[in-house]
């Protein structure tokens, strides 16, 4: 059974991701923030003092999302994915696909637990497109 990514002739091995085992500790520890984070926001449970910050929504995803995208990225080593004369990074186009669901998930009445707003969403569609 083989344990690597192949794409074009790169191989990313589970080996080398835990090799970076810092960064991937790190990664580890801040996804389950990011979770416990998510449950919060999407329960309307943020905390009071939070929320007496001036858009802390919009502060909130820049930060959340830029700390997510990096951290993935270190821990994959930097991999980019090849094709149609691109090398796209890989972490940050999983997490923007992800991100993009999560999205669209808002479109769907049953699944809905709070409105799109393109404006809050804009710095995420930014921060994609830089890295």
């Amino acid at each position: 059974m083989r344990s690597a990514l192949a794409v074009h002739g790169l191989k990313l091995s589970v080996a080398k991701i835990f090799a970076n085992w810092g960064w991937l500790l790190l990664a580890l520890t801040y996804a389950s923030t990011f979770i416990v984070i998510l449950i919060l926001a999407y329960t309307g449970n943020i905390p009071e003092f939070i929320q007496k910050i001036p858009s802390y929504d919009k502060i909130g995803h820049v930060v959340l999302y830029s700390l997510a995208n990096y951290l993935g990225h270190r821990v994959l080593k930097r991999f980019k994915v090849k094709g149609f004369g691109w090398a796209l990074p890989l972490w940050p186009l999983l997490f923007a696909l992800f991100w993009l669901g999560a999205e669209l998930a808002q479109l769907i009445p049953i699944l809905r637990v709070r409105t799109t707003h393109l404006e809050a969403e804009t710095p995420n569609i930014s921060r994609f497109l830089h890295f």
